[in-house]
């Protein structure tokens, strides 16, 4: 994978999101939560770094941009980093999403707080779905061609 081409299609794919939630109407303090966003990061990272380290961290996105030959267990183990990225995500945006139901189901007395937290809710999946889309995706693809690559 080309690390310019990856960028380039990065911004283009931040913008196209913004562009249309801004050209729906909406603000962009409506889609940043910072509680939510943190929230996801520091249930994924650690439970990455737990099983893989984070000198594998960064080998694992260095190889997924490097066009030099590899070992297929170093790419394979790669490929398993980035599905386990990926599994992490969608669970903390589903835990995520559970702990805010939970808090709003607890508050249902003052209807003033439902809209908020289920917005707090699904920005939480949001989160989850984008990191997936821009980091885990691409370069879990790029290890998986790189094993393509390496069969021939």
């Amino acid at each position: 994978m080309n690390k310019k081409n990856y960028f380039l299609n990065l911004t283009i794919i931040l913008a196209v999101i913004v562009g249309l939630f801004l050209y729906l109407g909406g603000s962009l303090s409506w889609i940043i939560d910072w509680a939510s966003l943190l929230f996801i990061l520091v249930l994924t990272f650690p439970s990455l770094l737990m099983k893989y380290g984070l000198k594998d961290f960064g080998r694992f996105h260095k190889l997924a941009f490097s066009r030099d030959e590899t070992d297929g267990v170093i790419v394979k183990k790669g490929i398993n980093f980035f599905s386990s990225a990926r599994y992490n995500l969608m669970a903390t945006g589903i835990v995520g999403a559970t702990a805010s139901l939970i808090i709003m189901m607890g508050n249902l007395q003052d209807t003033s707080h439902i809209g908020p937290a289920l917005a707090t809710c699904l920005i939480t999946v949001f989160y989850a779905f984008l990191l997936q889309l821009i980091w885990v995706n691409p370069l879990l693809s790029a290890l998986k061609d790189k094993t393509i690559s390496l069969e021939r």
